[in-house]
């Protein structure tokens, strides 16, 4: 299925994926396509053996996103710190792995593939560069590596062009599964035949990562208690919030430089990315309602348990401009209902995520109406109730009673958000032409800013996805933002100098006063048309009024009503600007203008009497006492006792944040929501999350263990929540939980759970659980930590020598470097449990692997003292940065020695663990003489040891030779740094007596014996290891205060 030629940029990728299934690209033909795709279920087949095995370069990809190459294309992957939206990769890689799978499932005889290749599993994402730059261009390749019956495991490279050449971004793994063409069933794919080694040992590394996968299933806290160092850990935790001035389970206090887990979450959060800025750099006003509308309107179909209907959107109001990169959060609450009619106010703030102080941006009133009675909304507190009078009184009061591109022009904007820093200085000297006064300026009529603008849904097809919901409506948030546009478009043609080529005005949006709706459904297939003007002006603010009507039958009928009011300010939207003042002419235009002050002196008043600045009145303080005592509990005398009247919704059941009403425009080639989109949205909110949490900006690290659970349907609603669930040093460990809500039943069903490591600059404050369920959470974090975290084998090259494997901790000195014993690895329990505690201490930590060893090249039985000698000096040398302890293991504790000597100044301390100083040549040696005849004889000797499966090891007599050159205790060892030598007295290999003799020899005047009563040869059991750990901390403890 990989095509010859040119390889293809992410739109065409995603072309092909709709070719491969014959996808509609026009939602309203998605049940014809779907009804389509069910046919091919006659082309699946019955087991794997009657499908052809495939090769992996079957399915090898490489496709392209031209940043560099096609600067148009950065807007959508841009964000404010001029760099790439990491949602958006991930949103690519998602797109990418279904193409690479159904490379390998392709059938030549079929036009359409019968399988549903889905997303099941991100496995993992590794970072390899931190900087993705927005105008340098992007390649990814892959294929797939693994496959089992029905999955497929995708592994994907990305890399960035730069300073002339390719260089490595990320690694993914993603698993995928096939259905059959209605994604009901599971369905069988093609099997998978590594050709070569090197596929092998990738197929091989596939079968592992599967295992992994399901051993972490199995060991899920869902499944299995906590181990006992966990629930150790979690009473620990506990006991150490406790207040120790009361003798009460309940009275809990934080810890010096933490944060109680409650106050780590995240809900209804956008990050305000430069592709929704207006004319003037900053977040679209549009934008903005759109997304609360979105929310308002989700939050009552979820109360009302049906499809709500807008009545009335009024007195929105924009109380600062929101900035370009602001965390805006957005909460929806019911605040009133009466009979069909819910009153939806959305408030939305800004949040500082250095200080993390709350600053509101908007608040929004919606007025919807449902085909059934609703419940009534109950306050509990003061604050609620506050809330609860000032819907009564919106809805009081509402029972009573191509843009963009003009705009730009208008004002000088540029389309590349790259240039708006030189295009706001070019504004800042436009200064000059603004009015000192109104009388100053010239009177305009209101046909002067009369406009006509249109939405051609019908006429154009192709404009209707971006509009289109799930039920084949128009989306109303789309709406709103058309209005904002030319609610602005309409002010600047009222100011409008035709002797300037640009206006010095800023106009922005001030207030949507009111929408009034005078019908209920806006169709989708047919035109729109917007008509407005001006209607009122005072010295600095102007009210324009908007109709949109659509056609439909023949005829244009009046859809909706807006009055917005918008305010003028300087160039740099710093300060108040005067604006030409309206002169009407005739009697309607008198009305209009006359109708336009009483709008005002009504805002005036309705700001006068805010419940913030004045008390309910007598009226309303009855009312709410009234509310008070029927909630109640009369079998108690108590006013803390309340009960929920029948047919009602406690206020604060009432509320929804975080939350994706799942629209047709972000569907994949299934018409289920793309995973892609789920992934930014997700990474999104985690990240904005870390960053308040940690008050700077975080790197990702790592991107593990999303897993699909289930599809996300066209038309749901999805809540995202994000957690802070584990901290360490300079890391921060997010999970981000997706639930879709069903409006009908309520009932919340899980989608995705995504977990994601964030770095940042600076140590942050410890992240603190309360109750049981977070406990849990915070181990959840702390195990997709540590299994992160732990350093990847690595190689380095060296000149006509074996490649050597590592792995390597960067942190700060004194580093440790673990050397192996003979034979062994770098993956034992020691190696393993001293890379988790110089880990948790930020300190370096190296370990390797000797030529002929474990995962590095080179022939083990050609290997000798002396080359394992030069191997550990080269990665002292070029890995291990400033002074180091070595601790060497065995035959490593002798290279230690070696090493010591050869570099002093970088050995800073020394620790032996059965140290096999001379070993080999000194043991040879006492062997009877006829016994070492018959060696040498037979050119090689063997040494039984219970340090290995066989039982022996076989050292050749050429090994020995050499090894006689580098013995060390015939005279004194010149090593002058502190010395500790951990030996068992068990050890049946090396003899405990060699470390005393190292000691003896060792000029050092700080040397130090420590003799385990039962301890082995490999020193592996528990207290042996911490016994390690503890005398390296006590090292590193000793060797930073002599610093």
């Amino acid at each position: 299925m990989c095509r010859q030629g040119k390889a293809p940029d992410m739109a065409e990728v995603r072309n092909r994926l709709r070719e491969i299934v014959g996808a509609s690209t026009n939602w309203k033909d998605h049940q014809q396509a779907l009804a389509e795709r069910a046919s091919l279920s006659q082309y699946l087949a019955q087991s794997q053996d009657e499908l052809p095995a495939k090769t992996m370069k079957d399915s090898a990809i490489e496709a392209h996103l031209p940043l560099g190459t096609q600067p148009a294309l950065r807007e959508k992957y841009l964000n404010y710190h001029n760099s790439v939206r990491f949602g958006r990769i991930l949103e690519d890689l998602d797109s990418l792995a279904v193409l690479i799978c159904y490379s390998h499932t392709w059938n030549k005889e079929l036009k359409r593939s019968p399988l549903s290749i889905v997303t099941a599993l991100v496995d993992k994402i590794d970072m390899r560069k931190n900087i993705i730059y927005p105008d340098c261009d992007i390649k990814f390749t892959g294929h797939v590596t693994w496959v089992g019956k029905t999955s497929i495991e995708a592994k994907m490279h990305m890399f960035q062009y730069h300073d002339g050449a390719y260089t490595d971004v990320l690694d993914a793994t993603f698993v995928m599964v096939a259905r059959d063409p209605e994604n009901k069933r599971a369905a069988f794919i093609n099997p998978l035949k590594p050709e070569g080694p090197e596929e092998e040992a990738i197929f091989q590394q596939g079968e592992i990562n599967k295992k992994r996968r399901v051993e972490l299933s199995t060991a899920s806290l869902l499944k299995v208690a906590p181990t006992a160092e966990e629930r150790t850990l979690i009473h620990n935790l506990f006991l150490n919030t406790l207040d120790t001035r009361t003798v009460s389970f309940r009275s809990r206090i934080l810890p010096s430089n933490s944060v109680w887990m409650e106050d780590a979450k995240m809900k209804g959060l956008e990050i305000c990315h430069p592709q929704e800025r207006n004319i003037f750099n900053r977040i679209f006003g549009g934008f903005l309602m759109r997304k609360a509308y979105e929310l308002g309107w989700a939050n009552a179909c979820a109360f009302a348990g049906c499809r709500p209907t807008p009545v009335a959107v009024d007195d929105i109001l924009f109380q600062k401009p929101v900035e370009i990169g602001s965390l805006l959060l957005l909460s929806s609450q019911v605040c009133y209902t009466e009979g069909m009619h819910i009153q939806v106010r959305v408030h939305t703030e800004v949040l500082d995520p250095l200080t993390r102080q709350h600053n509101t941006t908007n608040v929004f009133h919606f007025t919807f109406h449902v085909e059934k009675e609703v419940p009534a909304v109950v306050p509990q507190s003061y604050g609620e109730s506050m809330l609860y009078l000032d819907g009564k009184r919106h809805f009081d009061e509402m029972i009573r009673t191509q843009v963009r591109n003009r705009l730009r022009e208008i004002v000088g904007a540029s389309t590349n958000w790259q240039d708006h820093q030189q295009v706001l200085a070019e504004r800042a000297s436009l200064n000059q032409y603004l009015a000192q006064s109104q009388d100053e300026l010239p009177a305009k009529r209101m046909k002067d800013s009369a406009i006509e603008a249109h939405l051609p849904l019908g006429t154009q097809p192709a404009l209707r996805e971006k509009y289109l919901n799930s039920h084949n409506a128009v989306r109303f948030g789309r709406i709103l933002e058309d209005l904002d546009c030319l609610g602005v478009l309409i002010c600047y043609s009222h100011t409008w100098n035709e002797e300037l080529q640009r206006s010095p005005l800023s106009i922005v949006t001030a207030l949507v006063d009111k929408i009034d709706m005078r019908q209920n459904i806006i169709y989708p297939d047919c035109d729109i048309k917007f008509m407005g003007h001006v209607t009122w002006v005072g010295k600095t603010s102007i009210e324009a009024k908007m109709h949109m009507s659509q056609y439909q039958d023949g005829a244009y009928t009046d859809v909706l009503d807006a009055t917005f009011v918008m305010v003028a300010r300087d160039p740099e939207n710093k300060r108040a600007a005067f604006v030409n003042p309206l002169k009407p002419e005739g009697p309607d235009e008198e009305a209009i203008f006359r109708q336009g002050e009483i709008n005002k002196k009504r805002r005036v008043e309705l700001s006068t009497a805010s419940l913030l600045k004045v008390a309910p009145t007598a009226e309303e303080r009855t009312l709410i006492h009234n509310l008070f005592l029927n909630t109640l509990d009369t079998r108690r005398v108590s006013f803390h006792s309340r009960i929920l009247p029948p047919n009602s919704v406690w206020m604060e059941d009432a509320k929804l944040k975080g939350l994706e009403i799942c629209h047709p425009q972000e569907r994949n080639i299934f018409n289920r929501i793309f995973g892609g989109f789920l992934m930014r949205k997700a990474y999104e909110l985690g990240r904005a999350n870390a960053c308040v949490f940690a008050g700077c900006r975080p790197t990702p690290v790592a991107v593990d263990d999303i897993l699909f659970q289930k599809p996300v349907e066209i038309g749901s609603l999805l809540m995202l929540s994000s957690q802070v669930c584990y901290t360490e040093g300079m890391h921060i460990q997010v999970r981000v939980h997706t639930e879709v809500l069903d409006p009908l039943t309520r009932q919340h069903s899980t989608t995705n759970v995504f977990h994601f490591t964030f770095r940042v600059e600076k140590d942050v404050p410890a992240v603190v659980p309360q109750s049981y369920g977070e406990s849990m959470l915070y181990l959840d974090g702390k195990r997709h930590f540590g299994v992160r975290q732990k350093s990847t084998v690595q190689y380095i090259s060296r000149p006509d020598q074996p490649k050597l494997a590592y792995r390597r901790v960067k942190g700060k000195s004194p580093g440790v470097v673990f050397l192996p014993g003979y034979g062994s690895n770098m993956s034992g329990q020691k190696a393993e449990a001293m890379e988790e505690f110089c880990r948790s201490l930020g300190h370096g930590y190296l370990r390797f692997d000797y030529s002929g060893h474990g995962a590095s090249e080179g022939v083990f039985s050609e290997g000798t003292i002396g080359t394992w000698k030069k191997d550990v000096l080269f990665m002292l040398d070029e890995l291990a940065e400033g002074p180091q302890i070595l601790v060497g293991s065995s035959m490593g504790g002798w290279l230690m020695l070696l090493a010591a000597i050869a570099r002093p100044e970088k050995t800073k301390a020394l620790v032996g663990i059965s140290t096999a100083a001379d070993h080999f040549v000194t043991a040879f040696k006492t062997l009877p003489i006829e016994v070492r005849k018959e060696c040498e004889d037979k050119g090689s000797w063997t040494v039984p040891t219970k340090s290995n499966e066989e039982g022996v090891y076989t050292v050749s007599m050429d090994f020995l030779r050499e090894a006689e050159n580098h013995c060390i205790l015939q005279s004194p060892i010149p090593i002058t740094c502190p010395v500790r030598l951990i030996h068992g007295l068990k050890d049946e290999d090396v003899p405990w007596h060699i470390s005393m003799q190292v000691a003896e020899r060792i000029l050092s005047p700080d040397v130090d014996i420590i003799l385990r009563r039962h301890g082995q040869h490999r020193m592996a059991e528990k207290d042996d290891i911490k016994l390690i750990v503890y005398t390296i901390d006590d090292l590193i403890d000793k060797l930073t205060t002599m610093v």
